[in-house]
Protein backbone atom coordinates (compact mmCIF):
# COMPACT_ATOMS: atom_id res chain seq x y z
CA UNK A 1 0.00 0.00 0.00
CA UNK A 2 2.73 2.49 0.94
CA UNK A 3 4.67 1.75 -2.27
CA UNK A 4 1.66 2.52 -4.46
CA UNK A 5 0.94 5.70 -2.51
CA UNK A 6 4.58 6.75 -2.75
CA UNK A 7 4.80 6.17 -6.50
CA UNK A 8 1.60 8.15 -7.04
CA UNK A 9 2.89 11.23 -5.24
CA UNK A 10 6.58 11.18 -6.12
CA UNK A 11 6.25 9.91 -9.68
CA UNK A 12 8.94 7.24 -9.33
CA UNK A 13 9.99 4.11 -7.46
CA UNK A 14 12.61 5.68 -5.19
CA UNK A 15 11.05 3.92 -2.19
CA UNK A 16 11.69 0.52 -3.79
CA UNK A 17 15.28 1.55 -4.47
CA UNK A 18 15.59 2.66 -0.85
CA UNK A 19 14.26 -0.68 0.42
CA UNK A 20 16.75 -2.59 -1.76
CA UNK A 21 19.57 -0.50 -0.32
CA UNK A 22 18.46 -1.01 3.29
CA UNK A 23 17.44 -4.67 2.96
CA UNK A 24 20.04 -6.67 1.08
CA UNK A 25 18.92 -9.95 -0.47
CA UNK A 26 19.87 -13.30 1.02
CA UNK A 27 22.26 -13.86 -1.88
CA UNK A 28 24.00 -10.52 -1.26
CA UNK A 29 24.38 -11.33 2.43
CA UNK A 30 25.73 -14.80 1.73
CA UNK A 31 28.17 -13.44 -0.84
CA UNK A 32 29.45 -10.98 1.75
CA UNK A 33 29.91 -13.76 4.32
CA UNK A 34 31.82 -15.89 1.80
CA UNK A 35 33.97 -12.92 0.73
CA UNK A 36 34.93 -12.59 4.40
CA UNK A 37 36.29 -16.16 4.28
CA UNK A 38 33.65 -17.65 6.53
CA UNK A 39 31.90 -20.98 6.03
CA UNK A 40 28.15 -21.04 6.40
CA UNK A 41 26.77 -23.63 8.81
CA UNK A 42 23.10 -22.65 9.03
CA UNK A 43 20.74 -20.03 7.63
CA UNK A 44 17.56 -19.01 9.42
CA UNK A 45 15.02 -16.80 7.67
CA UNK A 46 12.12 -15.50 9.72
CA UNK A 47 10.06 -12.41 10.34
CA UNK A 48 8.28 -10.66 13.15
CA UNK A 49 5.65 -7.94 13.38
CA UNK A 50 5.66 -4.45 14.76
CA UNK A 51 2.11 -3.28 15.39
CA UNK A 52 0.91 0.31 15.63
CA UNK A 53 -2.40 1.83 16.56
CA UNK A 54 -2.31 4.04 13.46
CA UNK A 55 -0.11 5.96 11.03
CA UNK A 56 0.52 8.75 13.52
CA UNK A 57 1.92 6.27 16.06
CA UNK A 58 3.96 4.61 13.30
CA UNK A 59 5.52 7.84 12.00
CA UNK A 60 6.30 9.03 15.54
CA UNK A 61 7.74 5.74 16.84
CA UNK A 62 11.37 6.05 17.95
CA UNK A 63 12.58 3.10 15.85
CA UNK A 64 10.95 4.45 12.67
CA UNK A 65 12.51 7.86 13.28
CA UNK A 66 15.89 6.33 14.02
CA UNK A 67 16.08 3.81 11.17
CA UNK A 68 13.89 5.11 8.35
CA UNK A 69 12.27 8.51 8.51
CA UNK A 70 15.32 10.64 7.67
CA UNK A 71 16.02 8.69 4.50
CA UNK A 72 12.31 8.74 3.52
CA UNK A 73 12.27 12.52 3.90
CA UNK A 74 15.31 12.81 1.59
CA UNK A 75 13.52 10.87 -1.16
CA UNK A 76 10.63 13.35 -1.33
CA UNK A 77 11.12 16.68 -3.14
CA UNK A 78 11.38 19.40 -0.49
CA UNK A 79 8.51 21.44 -1.93
CA UNK A 80 6.14 18.45 -1.54
CA UNK A 81 7.29 16.96 1.79
CA UNK A 82 4.65 18.42 4.08
CA UNK A 83 1.81 17.54 1.72
CA UNK A 84 3.06 14.02 0.98
CA UNK A 85 3.77 13.07 4.59
CA UNK A 86 0.47 14.53 5.74
CA UNK A 87 -1.37 12.52 3.08
CA UNK A 88 0.66 9.42 3.92
CA UNK A 89 -0.25 9.76 7.59
CA UNK A 90 -3.94 10.21 6.70
CA UNK A 91 -3.89 7.14 4.42
CA UNK A 92 -2.15 5.02 7.06
CA UNK A 93 -4.61 6.21 9.72
CA UNK A 94 -7.52 5.31 7.46
CA UNK A 95 -6.02 1.90 6.71
CA UNK A 96 -5.44 1.24 10.43
CA UNK A 97 -9.03 2.23 11.24
CA UNK A 98 -10.35 -0.26 8.69
CA UNK A 99 -8.02 -3.11 9.77
CA UNK A 100 -7.87 -2.38 13.50
CA UNK A 101 -4.11 -1.80 13.41
CA UNK A 102 -1.12 -1.03 11.24
CA UNK A 103 1.11 -4.11 11.07
CA UNK A 104 4.66 -3.89 9.78
CA UNK A 105 6.40 -7.15 8.82
CA UNK A 106 10.11 -7.17 9.64
CA UNK A 107 12.00 -9.92 7.79
CA UNK A 108 15.39 -11.02 9.04
CA UNK A 109 18.05 -13.62 8.46
CA UNK A 110 20.48 -15.18 10.87
CA UNK A 111 23.60 -16.70 9.35
CA UNK A 112 25.57 -19.09 11.55
CA UNK A 113 29.09 -19.16 10.18
CA UNK A 114 32.62 -20.10 11.14
CA UNK A 115 36.03 -18.81 10.27
CA UNK A 116 37.75 -20.95 7.68
CA UNK A 117 41.07 -22.20 9.08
Amino acid sequence: MVKLFWRGFTGHDSLSEHIKEKRKSLKENLDQVRESHLSIKKIIQKSFYMRYLNGTAFLNHHFIKLAFLESWVKIVPSDRRNKIFSLLEDKLNSYARSKGELKLTIPFICIDCRKID
